[in-house]
């Protein structure tokens, strides 16, 4: 088991924002499949989406992937990754709210710990005055 820091922090809540991803051109995709993404784009059979996840706490974290190509779907502001309808968005969701807990509490030990430290400062300071 490791320290504290390197723990996950499930306890972290997050708010989850699928929306569209106004810039995503398939220009980067190979050619047979950028033809059937650019033809599904544009008969809006398929949607291309950003997931954006942050931080609900003291401490601002976010993680996000553009460019997510699914049939259409909802867009919205998610608690939990299982609200979001499609299964691609929601594990892509799934990801990102891991990546964005195992950095949140190493985080906010050290923002405790800058306060901390700052605290101390301040009160050295009034102690010599």
């Amino acid at each position: 088991m490791g320290t504290p820091t390197d723990q996950p922090a499930p306890f972290v809540p997050v708010r989850i924002t699928v929306q569209y991803d106004d810039d995503f051109t398939p220009d980067d995709w190979d050619e047979s499949l950028r033809e059937e993404a650019a033809r599904k784009l544009d008969n809006h059979d398929w949607g291309a989406y950003s997931v954006i996840v942050r931080a609900d706490g003291p401490v601002e974290r976010e993680a996000s992937l553009h460019g997510c190509v699914v049939e259409l779907t909802d867009i919205g502001v998610y608690k939990d990754a299982t609200e979001i309808p499609d299964a691609h968005l929601r594990e892509v969701a799934t990801s990102l709210i891991g990546d964005v807990r195992d950095s949140y509490l190493a985080d906010l030990v050290q923002s405790r710990d800058e306060i901390n430290a700052l605290i101390a400062r301040l009160e050295q300071g009034l102690n010599s005055a």
